[in-house]
């Protein structure tokens, strides 16, 4: 299993946005509506388990569907998480054993732990972003497009506050990353070459 903690963030504008707003927070403080396991109040994150764990198993996992080719934030162990309790079906427990209960929490993701309300950045030791499908976006769009200035920003903030980036197109990013992290305390990763090329010509 892992040492660090992963929270799968769905688009470029959305990591941007958490790094502005200076924590990643539950669905009631962002004005959201309840939809899912983690309910208003706990923010879900997954840490990587072993592959023979997600080939024998038949509940659906987190680090694959929303960290793998995802952006994510990479997040310290100290982090209070809790474990959930693995199940099937919603229907197994009350609604409001899922939404309320603080001591017992629920998921279909084997690999999920949630967090009660939110986790400031001071947690966060590194950000992870697709390259290659971003370098896709550059080749295809126009210099002012959007996502090029978010991505340029994301950059700026990760730099100045010293956190890592690293590529989540690569298979086994998480293991590689942690592995060369324990080797050192100083920045071990870089964003592709590749891609903070593109970015600055753009």
């Amino acid at each position: 299993m892992s040492r660090y903690f992963y929270h799968g963030v769905s688009s470029i504008a959305s990591t941007l946005k958490i790094l502005q707003s200076g924590s990643i927070q539950c669905r009631r403080l962002l004005g959201k509506k309840a939809n899912g396991y983690n309910g208003l109040d706990y923010v879900s994150v997954c840490k990587k388990y072993a592959e023979e764990d997600y080939q024998n198993t038949d509940l659906d996992n987190a680090f694959y569907k929303y960290v793998q080719n995802y952006c994510c934030f990479i997040l310290s162990e100290e982090i209070p998480a809790m474990k959930t309790f693995p199940t099937k079906h919603i229907g197994d427990y009350p609604m409001d054993t899922i939404l309320f209960d603080k001591q017992k929490r629920v998921s279909d993701m084997f690999d999920e732990w949630q967090v009660y309300r939110e986790i400031p950045l001071s947690f966060v030791v590194g950000i992870g972003i697709p390259c290659d499908y971003f370098l896709t976006i550059i080749r295809l769009t126009s210099p002012s497009n959007e996502t090029i200035r978010e991505m340029k920003e994301i950059i700026q903030i990760a730099c100045s506050l010293g956190l890592d980036i690293v590529d989540t197109n690569v298979q086994g990013f998480a293991e590689e990353y942690e592995k060369q992290k324990l080797d050192t305390s100083r920045k071990v990763y870089q964003i592709s070459k590749k891609l903070e090329e593109a970015i600055n010509h753009e």
